[in-house]
């Protein structure tokens, strides 16, 4: 069976489509519409360079924007403060090497941000380090 470059390239390009519903990443997505645009190519007659130029540029074009957007938007989401911040905890038990408070209703590790409060206190999250919470007897200032 004998196919023409444009039903190759529309093949390839649906079954990346298809396998991009399986992942969920864009890239295959994004490598799809490369194909695509070569079918465009053999459709306008022109050669398998060509074709294989339009796929290799398109892909490697829109796979470069997918990437400075998902950098782009990392780096919005970091720079945004936590909504934990500020938030009050309930101290459970202040072991030697890590204290322990509940918050949200779940027990979380805790950190002194300086020196340690008294019992009875209340302490305020003025940090997280990944998933330790940097508490304080000190309000946290807004600012």
């Amino acid at each position: 069976m004998h196919f023409s470059p444009v039903s190759f390239w529309l093949i390839c390009g649906l079954v990346l489509v298809g396998l991009e519903l399986l992942t969920g990443t864009f890239y295959l997505l994004i490598i799809g519409v490369g194909t695509l645009l070569a079918a465009a190519a053999a459709w306008l007659g022109q050669g398998p360079v060509i074709q294989l130029l339009a796929a290799s540029i398109g892909s490697l074009l829109g796979v470069l924007l997918l990437w400075q957007r998902r950098k782009a938007d990392t780096g919005l989401a970091a720079a945004s403060p936590s909504l934990d911040i500020g938030q009050q905890v309930e101290r459970i038990s202040s072991p030697q090497d890590r204290l322990q408070v509940r918050y949200r209703g779940t027990v979380w590790q805790a950190e002194w941000l300086n020196a340690p409060a008294a019992e009875g206190m209340p302490l305020y999250i003025h940090a997280m380090r990944q998933n330790v919470l940097i508490i304080s007897d000190q309000p946290v200032q807004q600012a």
